[in-house]
């Protein structure tokens, strides 16, 4: 073997400057596989939730439908209020509110601090009605 003296170790060095080039290079590609895998895992995530939300509604449409067959009024009594359907593996557990026989306490008095008569004398009834005047 002819070397001269100050190329000693030149192979090992090559080889391990080669060896950090091939492993960054690696390693980005499995960053980006990973990155990849999920955003895709994100957005068929996103997808199922955004399908089972619209069918969540045309099911509650339909519950409330046949809910409301049978009824020639929209008072409903205390066992009306439920529904359970129920399709294959999936489960929808309908329950109807009266929002509008709620009262919102920030509608008695405006941001101003005047009051609102017309729901000021609804909660006085009210609380005269439950006997907490």
């Amino acid at each position: 073997m002819n070397t001269k003296p100050n190329e000693k170790g030149i192979a090992l060095i090559i080889t391990l400057l080669i060896t950090a080039l091939l492993v960054t290079v690696i390693t980005e590609v499995i960053y980006a596989v990973h990155i990849h895998t999920s955003m895709t895992q994100s957005y068929k995530n996103s997808q199922t939730a955004s399908l089972l939300a619209q069918g969540g509604v045309e099911l509650a449409g339909i519950g409330i439908k046949d809910m409301m067959k049978e009824k020639t009024y929209t008072f409903f009594k205390e066992d009306d209020l439920t529904k359970i359907i129920t399709t294959g593996n999936n489960i929808l557990s309908l329950k109807a509110e009266d929002e509008q026989s709620k009262i919102s306490l920030n509608t008695i008095v405006y941001a101003n601090g005047e009051i609102n008569s017309d729901y000021y004398g609804i909660y006085l009834r009210l609380l005269k009605t439950l006997g907490l005047d």
